[in-house]
């Protein structure tokens, strides 16, 4: 007859433990997929979304790794901070400088805080997503076409020197920037004479002659007869 501390491990185990003990050749290592790559805007909310197939149900643990490569296993010092790491969909805040960022996603099957090689189970192989911060996205799925004038905003902001204003444009227009200080005089003005349709459109503005502090700024877009105004903030710091 089986032991206290026997009987009361079986009745721990669930039916899946119990099937998985009963069929040892089966495949333990899970099989995980980080996602497609996409494309954010710098400092922007952001997240990334993984898959991970397997006959293990809930107890399979997750494990976002910020690597230095596309197909690295080197970890990142200095790493963004992920909110759910150990979860399917982490998500982060984009840095504010362009550039590419890669993870690495690996999977293995656990219980209630076991460790992962309990019952012999392994860390899948992995799989990498790397998520490109830029002004200008780089999706590659077909973009829409734009219906409306919108603005952006302007990234990064806060700025030093310089800063990009983002615009939405239906059509090709001629666009006017104005920027304002506090006192609500001008102390910038740029001209844009033929920038081409299309979503999220860069005016970059050089305006590293600007003081540190708090600007408003009005983009003015002429398309044929139609005129569309419209404005925001911005700070300069040094």
């Amino acid at each position: 007859m089986p032991n206290l501390p026997t009987l009361l491990y079986l009745a721990e185990l669930s039916l899946e433990d119990l099937s998985l003990e009963a069929n040892p050749g089966a495949p333990f290592s899970p099989v995980v997929n980080a996602g497609a790559d996409l494309s954010v805007l710098p400092g922007a909310a952001a997240s990334i979304s993984g898959s991970v197939t397997g006959p293990w149900g809930d107890f399979v643990r997750w494990d976002w790794i910020q690597v230095d490569g596309p197909t690295s296993d080197v970890p990142v010092a200095g790493a963004l901070h992920l909110t759910g790491g150990d979860t399917a969909t982490p998500s982060f805040t984009a840095p504010t400088a362009e550039g590419e960022l890669y993870f690495k996603l690996v999977a293995a099957p656990g219980h209630e805080g076991r460790p992962t090689e309990y019952k012999g189970h392994v860390y899948s192989a992995p799989d990498w997503v790397t998520v490109t911060v830029s002004i200008t996205p780089t999706n590659t799925s077909e973009t829409p076409s734009v219906v409306d004038f919108n603005l952006l905003g302007n990234y990064p902001n806060p700025f030093n020197p310089s800063t990009t204003i983002l615009l939405d444009l239906p059509q090709v227009a001629a666009v006017t920037v104005d920027v304002f200080n506090v006192l609500g005089q001008r102390v910038h003005q740029e001209e844009f004479p033929a920038v081409a349709a299309g979503a999220s459109e860069p005016l970059p503005l050089d305006v590293s002659h600007l003081s540190s502090g708090a600007y408003v700024y009005q983009v003015t877009a002429r398309m044929g007869k139609e005129i569309h105004r419209a404005g925001g903030r911005m700070m300069r710091i040094k």
